[in-house]
Formats: C-alpha cells, sequence, structure tokens
C-alpha cells in the first residue's frame, strides 16, 4: 500500500496531511510540490520546511481538513497581530499557496466582518434581514451567516463579477432552505464547484397583510360553527316538548 502521508515543518512545529486533504482545494502549491510533476514529487520527497507564523498555518491545516474556520477565535491569532491583520495575513498566504478556496472564504469574510459595523441597525421587526451562505459540492449542509444590508450588494457586486462565476444558476441538492426568508441570487463558483447563495428575509408587511387574510378567513367559519351550535342545542331543547305536545291526548 502507498504511503501517501506528508509533514509540513514550521519551525519545530510538524503538520502531517495525507494527499486526500492537500488536494481538497484543487491547485495548490502543497499538492503540486508533493504530488505533481515537479522534481521534489519525482523523487518521492514527503516534508516541505517553509518559513512561517505556525499559529496561522493551522487555520490552513484546518481548511485542508475540511473544517470551517471562520470567525476566527480569538486563540488562532498571534498575539503580535489584531484580528483583522489576522485574516488579511491569511488571505495573503493563500494567495501565496494557490489556496483558492480558502482566498474565496477570506475575501468574503473581510466583506461581511467589514459591513457589519457600518451597516444600518435592524432591529425593527419591519426591517429586512440578509443572509450569505455557501456550499462546498459533496458536503450534505449549508453554511449561513447572517450579512447587513451594505454586506449583501457588496458580495453581489463582487460576486457577479468575477469571471469564474456563473450567475442564476438552478438551486443545487440540498436547496439552501431558511424559514422566513427566499433566495435572490445563486452562483456557482466554476474553478471550486462551489455554490454561493444571497437570501433576504421575507416582507414583513406582506405576512401581515396573509395573517390578517387569514383570520378574516377564519372568521366565517368559526361563526358558521357557533350558529351551527346555537340551532343545534335549540333544537334538541324544544323537540321533545313539540313531540309530546303532538302525542298528547286531545
Amino acid at each position: 500500500m502507498v504511503d501517501d502521508r506528508c509533514t509540513i515543518i514550521i519551525g519545530t512545529e510538524r503538520f502531517n496531511f495525507t494527499r486526500d486533504q492537500l488536494e481538497s482545494d484543487p491547485g495548490n502549491y502543497f499538492a503540486t510540490y508533493f504530488f505533481g510533476e515537479v522534481a521534489e514529487a519525482s523523487h518521492g520527497a514527503r516534508e516541505l520546511v517553509i518559513e512561517k507564523d505556525a499559529r496561522l498555518f493551522r487555520l490552513i491545516q484546518a481548511h485542508l481538513r475540511g473544517y470551517e474556520i471562520f470567525p476566527l477565535p480569538d486563540s488562532a491569532i498571534p498575539h503580535y497581530m489584531t484580528k483583522e491583520v489576522a485574516i488579511k495575513n491569511l488571505r495573503h498566504d493563500a494567495q501565496l499557496y494557490c489556496l483558492k478556496r480558502l482566498e474565496e472564504k477570506t475575501k468574503i469574510f473581510e466583506l461581511i466582518s467589514l459591513n457589519k459595523e457600518t451597516g444600518k441597525r435592524q432591529d425593527s421587526p419591519v426591517a429586512k434581514r440578509y443572509k450569505y451562505g455557501t456550499l462546498k459540492v459533496g458536503h450534505p449542509t449549508w453554511s449561513f451567516q447572517d450579512i447587513n444590508s451594505d454586506g449583501y450588494h457588496l458580495i453581489l457586486n463582487t460576486l457577479k463579477n468575477r469571471d469564474t462565476t456563473r450567475l442564476f444558476v438552478p438551486l443545487p441538492y440540498p436547496e439552501p432552505w431558511v424559514p422566513g426568508f427566499s433566495v435572490t441570487f445563486c452562483w456557482q463558483e466554476i474553478t471550486l464547484n462551489e455554490f454561493y447563495v444571497l437570501l433576504v428575509s421575507n416582507d414583513p408587511k406582506e405576512k401581515t397583510r396573509n395573517a390578517a387574510a387569514g383570520h378574516s378567513n377564519s372568521s366565517p367559519q368559526s361563526n358558521w360553527t357557533l350558529s351551527s351550535f346555537f340551532y343545534f342545542a335549540v333544537w334538541i331543547f324544544i323537540f321533545p316538548i313539540i313531540f309530546h305536545a303532538l302525542l298528547a291526548p286531545r
């Protein structure tokens, strides 16, 4: 049996991978180094030493193992970086190593984070709410994030102007169903084989009208039921009296 395990060494820390893990983000530098048509791969290299921050690289390892890494926990951020700088550096590393899926997710997360604090408050029950969803082909569930109006439009403009995405594709299975929300846009990332959707909450006013219409429609039925019960009770009470009156001797 062929041993397809590989190790990336950063300082004194060793990061172990399988071939499937390294190839989960297609076309990246590590998969090419170990298994591609380069000198190192042809000689059966199974270790690679790089000079990077080990804590940030743990995020890359988690990504290649199929885990969601956003939003970043404080424990994952090097002590000499702010969270914003750490995300930016992670995106640069993703670009450097051709980790396209990680780069895409990092860019989207930056857009969402940038606009979370600048958008209008949406505490009002009549305000629209927005969600951004992603699905990797072969995974059973969607991943959703809450965004605001500004983030919605930024993501929309970013994805629709990208050469590697197709807009208005049929919804994949499983469909991105969220109670109270409707899908407004769906993209397919051709190179990464991922789907993205934007969702908007259903119109609260329409809900109110539907609820009122439902109440109005149910009222005649309720009235009919009440009236029927009343007439039935009266008939049960009066019928014996009429019956005995007819049978009474004259």
